[in-house]
């Protein structure tokens, strides 16, 4: 058993490595742009003035995946939203009993302390009819703030179309420090 563990423990980690690299290299065949984030919605992940790196025809080459750190734009007011990836079309998002929200029965977001979740807090769950869970509709995907008390999300706005998902988070930089 625990040789069996050591060897998923190794193709976890060549699997995370090869991913890695796939990105870092991403950029050098791709186009790529750097934006600086405005706002604490993805904390502790991606802070004010962090510059991060989107591949911008990221999606054109590889399939979404949970997640990823992607860039959206509903094309409304000439801003990008960075969001968390965390359901693909056919995933079950749920309120759990406990008020988090899960995907697939797997915890995606924690409530804030003393402020469960519940299914009269989003329009998500309260619209078309009161339900504790969802389906993400065919071409859909469901994306969340890392910082619940600080971003809108899916659980806000719904589900959104893939469309409007127009590339991924391929790297990171912390801001520069002044002094």
């Amino acid at each position: 058993m625990r040789a069996a563990l050591s060897i998923l423990s190794l193709v976890l980690f060549l699997a995370g490595c090869l991913t890695a690299s796939m990105a870092s290299d991403y950029c050098s065949a791709h186009p790529c742009i750097d934006k600086s984030v405005s706002g604490h919605s993805m904390e502790p992940a991606l802070r004010e003035g962090d510059l991060i790196r989107i591949g911008i025809d990221y999606y054109a080459f590889f399939p979404l995946q949970r997640n990823d750190i992607v860039i959206i734009d509903f094309n409304v007011d000439n801003s990008l939203r960075v969001k968390r990836l965390v359901g693909l079309p056919g995933d079950n998002v749920q309120i759990t009993p406990a008020g988090d929200i899960a995907v697939n029965g797997v915890v995606a977001l924690t409530h804030p302390v003393g402020q469960p979740f519940t299914s009269d807090s989003f329009p998500l769950f309260k619209y078309p009819s009161p339900a504790t869970s969802r389906v993400v509709p065919l071409h859909k995907v469901f994306v969340i703030s890392d910082n619940a008390e600080a971003g809108f999300d899916s659980l806000d706005y719904g589900f959104v179309d893939e469309g409007f998902v127009i590339g991924k988070v391929v790297g990171t930089n912390p801001p520069a420090v002044s002094n």
